[in-house]
């Protein structure tokens, strides 16, 4: 995990980045104390300032072995430096603190700076089958008359491969927004390669021109659309079909078709019911967009309407929580939105279902499938350093948008901590509670129905409930979900039940293990007698494994 911040160095606070293990290498107990960074990376002196979020890459340079490196690309408000973390491993990661070496490249080279105050880079291809790869970032550049810039840097050199103007010599402006790429919408020309469009949106907008603008990402390409808006302190964002979605403070969402025209042609625009808008919307795969309310907690949305002509279903009612909403709205895979909140510090969530485009509404309940609030509470945690006592409150303001893994783990940045908040372990039925009811669901999990006919673990839990499968039933943590999962299962039923609804006795938590995330654990699966990839075991070979469990809660074989 990589996080921006400040460290508190002589003489001063510093930019920083932070480097933490995603997995600890041992276990871990709030009574430890919060884990320690394994990386601390210095990027300048205290005039320079992070706000942005740093992107990872993998990029292929020829004449180094390996070719296939790590970069790190962190945009300060002065400069754009590159990273080389390839040293970074399994293995090296569990041994001791690891010293980065100076960047790899600074843009731009020498006193020259690219002033910003939130940007963030990003990364993109002219087309979808380009080997071609840019770093796009945008700044101010003093040394060029003050311009507001897009510039294409090389990943591999941070050369500047060109740049283009966006807003003229405005000195004062504050740059908040994060490129967007995305594909144009409409198909063109049989034979012309796919080309990406980048979307850009600017903070200010006074006096009143174009303030969101696109481009191609080919830097050689020449065209250019335009559109006038409202500010907004968040960044566009480009759904995968095309469309560039975009709240204001003119309280209206926009959105726009993105298409090969000088002005970029409106889709549809919906009022908001105030004209403070702080955050980046969230847009799901159906189109359906979800903002807040600067200061007010309120969570909105709009219904897209499936053709360009159609009236967008803008969201009223209720969906507020007791907080001002940090952040941008999060979506995983089983369309649950998360966000945070600085004042009640606690993490939410709200189900994609409850988007009802009946009334108009999201559901007033911020509810779990089994009825229990979904929200999160950082605890309090006393632990010991150096033989003196601790005590740690891990709840501060929540002020950054949520990061969601693939596994479904939310990683959340408060004042204060990173907090890693993952799916439960081993609550295969998502009811909340990991015990005797689970056992059935993993078998599905893993060997499929005993009926072709009968429903699969997606459509009986995955897809209605929200359950991310490799969260929890990934049980030896070595990233996939197969045979090598049901002893650790196996294990985690023996050891008792954990977290139950009411009304079920919780028995004592699971003991902590040592290093489920190591490779001597996997390697020790391959060796015993399921150690063939899920796909070959047969149904009656995962039953006799998960005997065990059946017997200890005294349940037949299936």
């Amino acid at each position: 995990m990589i996080v921006p911040g400040n460290l508190e160095l002589p003489p001063g606070p510093v930019p920083a980045v932070q480097v933490f293990r995603y997995h600890p290498c041992d276990c871990y107990s709030p009574a430890d104390g919060p884990l320690a960074p394994i990386a601390s990376i210095v990027l300048s002196n205290s005039s320079e300032s992070t706000a942005g979020t740093p992107l990872a890459i993998e990029v292929e340079i020829s004449g180094l072995q390996p070719p296939l490196r790590e970069l790190l690309i962190v945009q300060s408000s002065q400069k754009v430096r590159c990273f080389d973390l390839t040293g970074i491993d399994v293995d090296s990661a569990c041994l001791s603190t690891i010293q980065i070496s100076v960047p790899r490249w600074v843009y731009p080279p020498g006193e020259a700076v690219f002033q910003s105050l939130a940007a963030s880079p990003t990364i993109a291809a002219p087309s979808n089958t380009s080997d071609s790869r840019y770093v796009l970032a945008i700044g101010r550049r003093p040394d060029r008359n003050n311009d507001v810039e897009l510039v294409w840097l090389d990943p591999a050199s941070g050369q500047e491969l060109v740049h283009k103007q966006v807003w003229a010599n405005h000195p004062t402006m504050r740059l908040t927004t994060t490129p967007a790429v995305g594909p144009v919408e409409e198909a063109r020309l049989p034979g012309e390669p796919v080309r990406n469009m980048v979307s850009v949106g600017l903070h200010e907008s006074n006096p009143p021109q174009p303030n969101l603008k696109a481009f191609l990402v080919d830097p050689l390409a020449t065209y250019s659309g335009q559109a006038i808006m409202a500010r907004n302190w968040g960044s566009p964002v480009l759904h995968e079909n095309g469309d560039l979605i975009y709240p204001d403070d003119g309280a209206f969402v926009n959105a726009f078709d993105n298409q090969l025209t000088s002005v970029l042609p409106t889709r549809w625009t919906a009022p908001m019911e105030a004209n403070v808008i702080s955050c980046t919307a969230g847009v799901s795969p159906d189109r359906r967009v979800v903002y807040w309310l600067e200061s007010s907690g309120i969570l909105r949305g709009v219904l897209d309407p499936e053709s360009a002509t159609g009236t967008p279903v803008f969201t009223t009612g209720s969906g507020a929580i007791p907080a001002t909403v940090g952040g941008s709205p999060a979506l995983d895979g089983g369309t649950r939105w998360f966000i945070n909140s600085d004042v009640s510090r606690r993490v939410y969530a709200r189900y994609g279902s409850r988007f009802n485009p009946g009334n108009g509404n999201f559901l007033a309940a911020w509810l779990l499938p089994n009825g229990q609030a979904a929200e999160f509470v950082p605890p309090t945690v006393s632990w010991s350093s150096a033989g003196l006592p601790r005590i740690d409150d891990l709840a501060s303001p929540f002020h950054a948008g949520i990061a969601i893994d693939e596994d479904g783990t939310l990683i959340c940045v408060n004042e204060g901590y990173i907090l890693a908040l993952r799916p439960l372990l081993g609550d295969l039925n998502g009811d909340g509670c990991r015990n005797n009811f689970d056992i059935d669901a993993f078998l599905l999990a893993l060997a499929g129905p005993a009926d072709p006919s009968d429903p699969t673990w997606e459509e009986a839990y995955g897809a209605p409930i929200g359950i991310n499968l490799l969260g929890v039933g990934d049980c030896n943590n070595d990233g996939a979900f197969d045979n090598f999962d049901i002893q650790p299962f196996v294990d985690l039923m023996l050891s008792g039940p954990l977290y139950c609804p009411a009304g079920e006795d919780p028995a004592p938590e699971i003991p902590c293990e040592r290093s489920f995330a190591s490779s001597s654990l996997h390697q020790q699966s391959t060796n015993d007698d399921t150690g063939s990839p899920s796909e070959s075991l047969t149904r009656e070979q995962v039953i006799e494994e998960l005997a065990p469990a059946y017997q200890h809660f005294g349940m037949p074989l299936p």
